[in-house]
């Protein structure tokens, strides 16, 4: 599915070219400079299957952080303790990973290590959101072959605690009649705050449906550096064996 132009630049600056690092990885944080934070991210997604009815209830939560160099660290929680942990440090140029399980770390690669990691002022985030927003007022219909009809809508901007706030909504239906409604506020701090969405799919049989619900909320977020001991790898940790021939890792 391609996103329409405005879209695709914003995902690109505000979440793909930022701190994504991993597949496993749950939240992207954009390397904004002077920007720190420390937050909770929470994803929880219902699915309720029709014939007979049947509801699953699924939460992941996550610990973020960014410092004002615009270094992120994303530590997955499970019982109350990181199962995985993801950061970039701009200044030494390096992706990790981290996996307490197994008390290991490895380097993530990049693509070009001879190159610095970019980062974005609050600025130039916020400039881009403002124009998604231009963007979409100026071309709500995004229709394509598989998406009949795709509507987006932009909900504004606004502050909010020391920040910038913008909004979209976009509506689709497939050709088999399936719905898909998602309300996505980003946050000129380089990461999506809050985003619901809500779809329905076909499940087998047209009395055979799954309705899912997904949210993912960042809360508890206080303006402050975080304590600078969340960038280093724990005492006793293990490299993970070498990468493969042929791959560069961050080092």
């Amino acid at each position: 599915m391609k996103l329409p132009r405005v879209l695709r630049t914003t995902m690109f600056l505000v979440v793909l070219n930022t701190g994504m690092q991993s597949t496993a990885q749950l939240v992207a944080i954009g390397n904004v400079v002077g920007a720190p934070f420390t937050a909770t991210w929470t994803w929880t997604q219902v699915e309720t299957k029709s014939g007979p009815t049947e509801t699953t209830t699924i939460v992941a939560t996550a610990q973020l952080a960014r410092d004002r160099n615009g270094s992120t660290y994303e530590a997955v929680i499970k019982s109350g303790h990181p199962t995985a942990i993801w950061i970039v440090d701009v200044l030494k140029n390096l992706k990790i990973e981290i996996r307490p399980l197994d008390f290991t770390y490895r380097y993530i690669p990049i693509s070009d290590p001879a190159v610095k990691l970019r980062t974005h002022s609050v600025e130039e985030i916020f400039k881009v959101l403002q124009n998604q927003q231009e963007g979409i007022i100026e071309h709500p219909d995004h229709p394509s072959t598989y998406l009949p009809r795709w509507h987006f809508t932009a909900l504004g901007c606004r502050q909010e605690n020391r920040f910038n706030l913008c909004g979209v909504r976009d509506e689709s239906s497939s050709n088999t009649g399936e719905e898909h409604i998602r309300e996505t506020w980003w946050s000129d701090l380089g990461m999506i705050m809050t985003s619901i969405q809500k779809a329905d799919h076909l499940a087998g049989t047209v009395n055979d449906l799954r309705f899912i619900t997904d949210r993912q909320d960042v809360t508890n977020l206080r303006r402050v550096d975080p304590d600078s001991q969340l960038f280093e790898i724990p005492a006793g940790y293990k490299l993970e064996l070498p990468l493969p021939k042929g791959e560069r890792d961050g080092r």
